[in-house]
């Protein structure tokens, strides 16, 4: 080792020795080996005039650094030195006077005193790994004591990236710069001083000047290559024609298409499909018609921009735009072809002739019929043109066909709505109004004869002898002596078992020269009984005799029904077949075609997306039938044609950029590298920012706890802003409390009709506005649902037995029809249909259905309560009068019928009313085995147990039967009965049904459509609109009496009868009446309490559940304004009755349907947020 040390430059001297010392460090390559950190400590004595030649020694062979003394220290040494390097930073030196240097004094010093030797220690320690490839600019450092200072023992430190220099110097701190690539000393500032002088002391080399050439001036701008130029022109001219492409795509598949199809009559294809043009969604088509060579439709745009115009379909689409301005566009057109190569556009205020050519002939002012289920069109007998001239009162109008001149003009005693197209026969023309059918005498309008029958649609059967006018309408199909007017015959037969008779909309005959074989084919709805379902019904019937050939049901459920109201069926003689439009769901709708003889089905198509169509199909005499459909179907010739011509221009793209393009995945592919090598560092990422946090929460820990808690909250409110609670939710929650016990979400309207500890009876609407019921165990769990119908479930009574389920179904009210509105002409046929069901709950066995009257039975009933044993419902029967009544009579009837097996046990008859009374069945109160029934002015006692009457008494004395419309209201206070009358309070004894006493009202109670009565302990309370009175029932002597006190809700009375409990109008801070629940005394009148909500503005919500009250809770309901809305938002609140403190609330768009158990633990509503 001493013969390796002996050459050394970094080799050991004594002090004062002239040769001079170099520290160098091995290569980056050559350390790529090590794995452990190593410390090289080296004491050597340098002179400091020497310091310049130790560049040319860093840069001698490696065998310098072989020849070196080395001592390495252990890894405990290194720690030291590396904790000492982090713990004790530099300070700069202290002068002798006490004030430290700055930088550049201790350059000063170094300069000054270079010509001094001291001995100095170095200590280097290497910090590299083997994973470290670029070191930065390495230095050295050269220390020589300050002259007239002792030497300091003082560690002072230096680091770097590469290495930590520690020393121990008494002299002024030199650095060195490093080549980064040789790793030998770069020229000091002295170095480079020498080198120029000595470059200076060379003597010159003679040289001969070279003169200075100007450059040569640069171009602005280098111009490009024809194959670059053309290449960013094709690039640009593509972008522009791509992107054209792609918003005419886009507007196309975004915007409804006018399409005619046409099918193929023989097996239903669409044969051709062609594209009209597009238009807004909510463009009406007319009703099609061929004229000439030539298809014409109307279409009429209801959007933003409202326009009408006529589509001339032949080989070529011509359009014609009218005239008509904004206000005139109804979307209730109709076109009907004319002779002379004419055709008429009946609009809701005016009438029209075209020629085929666009060519207006004249026009004539007048209302036409919009509101029944067929587009109008007016008859023309080749000279004049009869339509419609005003709606109420009718007028039927005739026009010169030519030039619009008035023929005659006719006033019929009648309104028009609801006309449907005229038929001509002869000289007769046939009209339908609203209520009748007339037939006028075609050249000056008299009236020829009429007849009180409700038609909807007219059909001639020229061929039957004499000829016959058929009627289509709500009594079903009528054929009339075309010149007399009597009835011929009558067809309005079931079409099938527990079906209602038919209801018939639209018709169409088959004419052909024998009376045989003409039939007329009409559509008609009939409902199945008892589950209420509606159903559409073609029908085929012999034209001449009114027999039934064959029926085929069409569609199920309202949108069919309703739709299948206005659309006509067409003949096609040529295939002998019967072709319909059929509308199975909003927006598809069904092409069929039948048999003609038969009414087997040959073929059906569907047609999907469709916004609207027109209202038939339009049969061609080739035997073809066209439809005219709005639909966005895409990838029609045109959409695909558009599509090629994006993916090409892409393409091109594509090839002309391919270069740059292999470039740029190039790119892609490195940021995916670098992607990945941060998703592997994420861990590391992760463990480093962690220890970060818990540093930050050791030092600041308040600080940090602040910063945790607004990030929680910031979280919080961004959770609340971006969750997307369930539009529609059932819950179930504790009374008490208001703790969830359960929820569904609903996906329509749903409602609890009853809860218990065994779980709920819910209502659900499922899709086209059908409803079932569904039961459902104490979780919230359905355990079976029953049949879908459109009529209304309801729970009428408390089942005998908890196991079991007694539901009524019963008349749904009006059909919501959307197609066309519903005509008053067209009665329900249910609105005297009730069904009793019993269900066992937990399976939904069905124990017993009884039906109590059928839609054809003269018998209207109704519910009016129940008890442990049976269920009571009273009818209604109209009775046959005696040919001198002036009047029918009805008998009222008050029906028992039994829980357990659904039978009728006993019946006790009421009272007779003229048949002119408004319906009333009267009211029920249930007492112990017995029931007080109070109907048409009488008060039945009845025996529950024997089905017998025990007292009856009538509480109009003086009055005649007829005039009681209404039950009045009834309190029962321990063996008295309080009946409230227009102007005083009757008291019976329940026993035995005498008179007690009379109470007198004050005139301003005396308003018994809004008077109310409530009774508790011994008090009675009597309210209406206006005025609130308390009185003692025993000695009949008012307590307290309040004026100006309006009630919105009935009167909540406790279960001890002290308080009650009142939603009165008070003045709120704005001087507002808004409606207040106060808590009073019975006996006095005293306000124990007010409870208002505490939104400015809010109020008590009208609807019956807004104020319920039940075990010493009171469950409130409150309207919270906002945006100008009335209603904006609920809140539902749980009080303490006593103190009238709010327990829980919750807040919804929406709270209805309150439903509260019998034990009062449990509570339901429908909750609604948006």
């Amino acid at each position: 080792m001493a013969e390796k040390h002996k050459h050394s430059p970094f080799t050991k001297h004594e002090a004062g020795s002239d040769n001079s010392d170099e520290v160098s460090r091995k290569s980056t390559g050559r350390r790529s080996g090590r794995k452990k950190r190593s410390s090289h400590k080296l004491t050597h004595a340098t002179p400091a005039h020497q310091l310049d030649q130790q560049p040319q020694q860093a840069h001698s062979s490696g065998s310098a650094m072989r020849g070196s003394a080395i001592d390495i220290s252990s890894e405990a040494e290194e720690s030291s030195s590396l904790a000492q390097k982090d713990e004790q930073p530099q300070e700069p030196e202290a002068n002798s006077s006490g004030i430290s240097k700055e930088p550049q004094e201790q350059e000063q010093t170094a300069l000054s005193s270079s010509q001094q030797t001291e001995h100095s220690e170095i200590t280097i320690v290497n910090n590299q790994d083997e994973e470290q490839e670029d070191a930065p600019e390495q230095s050295l450092v050269e220390t020589t004591k300050p002259s007239g200072k002792p030497l300091s023992d003082v560690p002072q430190t230096l680091s770097h990236p590469g290495a930590t220099m520690k020393h121990k110097v008494p002299s002024t701190v030199k650095l060195l710069a490093l080549d980064p690539i040789a790793n030998t000393p770069l020229p000091s500032t002295e170095d480079k001083a020498e080198i120029s002088s000595r470059i200076e002391s060379v003597t010159p080399i003679p040289t001969t000047p070279i003169p200075l050439t100007p450059a040569p001036a640069l171009p602005s701008s280098t111009p490009l290559s024809p194959l670059r130029s053309w290449r960013i022109i094709l690039t640009y001219l593509l972008l522009l024609f791509a992107i054209i492409s792609t918003a005419l795509l886009w507007h196309d598949l975004s915007m409804p298409h006018l399409y005619i199809y046409t099918f193929d009559a023989s097996n239903g294809m669409i044969k051709q499909q062609r594209d009209l043009g597009s238009y807004s969604k909510e463009t009406a088509i007319s009703n099609p018609i061929e004229a000439g060579a030539s298809s014409f439709v109307m279409l009429d745009s209801q959007g933003t921009a409202q326009t009408r115009h006529m589509l001339k379909v032949a080989e070529q689409i011509t359009t014609w735009n009218t005239t008509d301005s904004a206000s005139n566009a109804s979307g209730l057109n109709s076109l009907r072809p004319l002779s002379n190569n004419t055709l008429a556009l009946t609009s809701e205020k005016e009438t029209r002739v075209y020629t085929l050519d666009n060519r207006l002939l004249w026009r004539a002012p007048g209302s036409h019929p919009t509101q029944g289920t067929h587009y109008f069109q007016p008859a023309n007998d080749g000279q004049n043109l009869y339509t419609v001239k005003a709606l109420n009162p009718g007028q039927i109008a005739a026009y010169n066909l030519q030039n619009g001149t008035l023929q005659w003009n006719q006033t019929l005693d009648d309104t028009l709505a609801y006309t449907p197209p005229f038929q001509l026969d002869g000289n007769t023309l046939y009209v339908a109004s609203d209520h009748k059918i007339y037939a006028l005498n075609r050249q000056n309008g008299r009236v020829l004869w009429q007849q009180p029958l409700v038609a909807r649609a007219l059909q001639l059967n020229s061929a039957a002898s004499p000829h016959l006018l058929l009627t289509a309408g709500p009594q079903g199909l009528l054929a009339l002596n075309a010149t007399t007017g009597k009835l011929a015959w009558t067809f309005n037969s079931p079409p099938g078992k527990n079906l209602t008779r038919p209801q018939l909309y639209q018709a169409i005959l088959s004419k052909t020269e024998a009376a045989k074989d003409n039939i007329i084919y009409a559509t008609g709805i009939t409902w199945q009984i008892p589950q209420i379902q509606e159903q559409l019904w073609l029908f085929a019937i012999d034209a001449s005799t009114g027999s039934l050939h064959w029926s085929q049901q069409l569609t199920t459920g309202l949108t069919g029904s309703d739709a299948g109201r206005t659309f006509t069926p067409q003949i096609d003689a040529r295939h002998n077949i019967v072709v319909l439009q059929q509308q199975i769901s909003q927006h598809e709708q069904r092409i069929s075609a039948f048999d003609m003889h038969s009414g087997a089905l040959r073929w059906s198509s569907s047609i999907s997306q469709e916004f609207s169509s027109a209202p038939t199909l339009l049969s061609t005499p080739s035997g073809e039938s066209s439809l005219f459909v709005l639909t966005v179907q895409s990838f029609t010739v045109l959409y695909g044609v558009v599509l090629l011509f994006i993916l090409l221009s892409i393409a091109a793209l594509v090839y002309i950029w391919r270069t740059q393009l292999v470039k740029l995945l190039a790119q892609l592919q490195n940021w995916l590298q670098h992607g990945r090598k941060l998703l592997r560092n994420i861990p590391g990422y992760a463990r480093h920012y962690g220890k970060q946090l818990v540093q930050l929460a050791r030092q600041t820990p308040r600080r940090f706890a602040i910063a945790l808690l607004l990030l929680l909250v910031v979280l919080g409110v961004l959770r609340y802003a971006l969750a997307t609670p369930a539009p529609h939710s059932l819950k179930q929650v504790s009374a008490l409390t208001g703790t969830p016990q359960w929820e569904q979400t609903l996906s329509a309207q749903a409602q609890a009709l009853y809860l218990d500890t065994n779980g709920s009876i819910i209502t659900t609407e499922t899709n086209d506005q059908q409803h079932q019921l569904e039961v459902t165990d104490a979780n919230g769990s359905m355990l079976w649902h029953s049949f879908v119908s459109e009529g209304a479930f309801s729970l009428p009574a408390i089942s005998a037995s908890p196991d079991t389920l007694l539901v009524a179904l019963g008349d749904p009210g009006a059909p919501a029809y959307r197609f066309a509105p519903a005509d008053p002409a067209y009665p329900s046929p249910l609105g005297r249909l009730l069904t009793l069901y019993q269900f066992k709950r937990a399976t939904g066995q069905l124990l017993w259905q009884h039906t109590l009257n059928l839609p054809e039975d003269l018998t209207r009933a109704s519910v009016l309560g129940a008890d442990k044993n049976f269920i009571y419902v009273a009818s209604r029967t109209s009775i046959q009068a005696s040919p001198a009544a002036s009047a029918s009579l009805s008998m009222v009837q008050l029906v028992a019928i039994n829980q357990n097996t659904g039978t009728i046990d006993w019946r006790i008859s009421g009272p007779a009313v003229t048949g002119n009374t408004p319906y009333d069945n009267g009211k029920l109160l249930m007492l112990p085995n017995q029931a007080i029934w109070q109907v048409a002015g009488l008060i039945y006692s009845i025996d529950t147990g024997m089905g017998q009457i025990e007292w009856r008494r009538a509480i109009l004395p003086g009055e005649a039967l007829s005039a009681a419309t209404d039950a009045s209201p009834m309190a029962r206070i321990a063996d008295t009965l309080l009946i409230v009358r227009p102007q005083n309070i009757l008291a019976l004894d329940l026993p035995s049904g005498n008179t007690l006493w009379n109470f007198s009202l004050p005139n301003s109670l005396q308003d018994p459509a809004s008077i109310k009565i409530a009774a508790g302990g011994s008090t009675a309370l009597v309210s209406n609109s206006q005025q609130i009175m308390a009185f003692d029932i025993k000695n009949q002597r008012l307590l307290w009496s309040q004026h100006n006190f309006p009630l919105t809700h009935a009167p909540q009375i406790s279960e001890d009868g002290k308080i009650a409990y009142v939603v009165t109008l008070k003045n709120d801070i704005m001087h507002k009446p808004v409606p207040t629940l106060e808590a009073i005394d019975m006996q006095s009148g005293a306000e124990f309490w007010t409870f208002h909500p505490e939104v400015q503005g809010s109020y008590i919500a009208p609807q019956a559940d807004g104020l319920q009250y039940h075990n010493g809770l009171l469950f409130v309901t409150a309207c919270l304004p906002a945006n100008h809305a009335p209603c904006k938002h609920s809140r539902l609140y749980a009080l303490n009755a006593l103190s009238g403190s709010t327990l829980w609330k919750v807040e919804g768009t929406s709270i209805t349907g309150i439903r509260i158990s019998p034990d009062g633990k449990n509570l339901a509503y429908q909750l609604t947020t948006n």
